[in-house]
Parts: C-alpha cells; structure tokens; sequence
C-alpha cells in the first residue's frame, strides 16, 4: 500500500482569509445586539401608539348616544 501526500488536503490555508480579532468581533456583536434592541422597543412603542390611537377614533354607535340623551 503506498500513500501518497496529496497537496490539496495538505497545503496551507488560504491568504485570502483575514485574521479574526476577537476583539472587535464581540465589541461589534454587542454594539449590534444593543442596535436590535433599540429597534425592538422603538417598534413596540409605536404598535402600542397606533392601537390606542386606533382605539380613540373609534366611532360611538348611535343608539348610544340616543339611550345617553
């Protein structure tokens, strides 16, 4: 049996892959985490504003009003 080295599983790892700082991985990774959050928030206030609003411009119905007079 002979084996052989075969370059391609052998071979260094590619240049084109940038070196990783750990770093400025997690800082980013809790700046967008705080980002999405924010947004998350925002975005309930403002479901939360259009329901109420959407509530106050509702429309009494008129026997209502004739039973209140």
């Amino acid at each position: 049996m002979v084996v052989k080295k075969d370059p391609l599983f052998f071979g260094p790892p590619p240049p084109c892959l940038p070196p990783v700082n750990r770093t400025k991985c997690l800082r980013l990774n809790h700046e967008l985490r705080g980002w999405v959050h924010r947004h998350e928030v925002e975005r309930t206030k403002t479901r939360r504003m259009s329901n109420s609003q959407h509530r106050a411009n509702r429309t009494i119905p008129v026997r209502t009003v004739l039973m209140h007079l």
